[in-house]
């Protein structure tokens, strides 16, 4: 592996870290004890732009009676200012951008969705039942997206148009949480669901029984 591949999954390692560990806080900050003060806001599925300058993450937020209402807030990534915001959304399954930065990709009920980065604009491209961790490739000028929960589903493909749906693993080799790297090359990072413990693989989607 090459010294920027390894630049690259380090930069992956952290994000995916930040993720896990904020999702963690989102499902726990709700406490069974009534008297707990919740907090005004809790973001988590964070996502850099890609000229760095902002980051999209969803919010959940609670009103006076406990209840979660959820929200896409982009940010000013260096003052953490709400730049744009869209109210009442559904729960985000990871998200990511387009090289060029005018769409935010992402998983939600039921399936894989682009987002204008204005907000303004939101385009069902796939549909599945758990559809989770669009990624764009440069590389192949493709969204690769992972279905179903750990060994339960695999690896697909689609256009940014919603074309050319294709499944790329086979039942004997089925990996999630996949991502593309930032240099634009042809490989992917994702964990291999096959067997316990999970571990962290870079793989060439037109070879998949070869991982590194």
């Amino acid at each position: 592996m090459t010294a920027s591949k390894r630049c690259d999954l380090r930069h992956i390692l952290s994000g995916a870290w930040l993720i896990l560990l904020s999702m963690f806080v989102a499902c726990n900050s709700k406490s069974q004890d009534p008297k707990t003060e919740l907090p005004s806001a809790i973001y988590y599925t964070p996502a850099w732009s890609p000229d760095g300058s902002e980051i999209v993450s969803q919010v959940t937020r609670y009103d006076d009676s406990g209840n979660a209402k959820y929200y896409v807030a982009v940010l000013d990534a260096t003052t953490g200012e709400v730049r744009r915001e869209l109210p009442d959304f559904p729960q985000v399954f990871g998200f990511s951008w387009t090289p060029d930065g005018d769409w935010l990709l992402f998983g939600a009920p039921p399936g894989i969705f682009k987002m204008s980065s204005d907000l303004q604009t939101v385009i069902q491209l796939t549909s599945g039942e758990f559809q989770t961790s669009p990624s764009f490739s440069k590389a192949r000028n493709l969204i690769f997206f992972n279905e179903g929960n750990g060994a339960m589903g695999g690896l697909f493909s689609v256009t940014l148009d919603g074309d050319s749906l294709r499944r790329w693993s086979t039942e004997e080799s089925i990996v999630s949480g996949t991502s593309t790297f930032p240099d634009g090359s042809d490989s992917l990072v994702g964990y291999d669901a096959m067997q316990l413990p999970y571990r962290l693989i870079v793989f060439d989607p037109d070879n998949m029984e070869s991982p590194t």
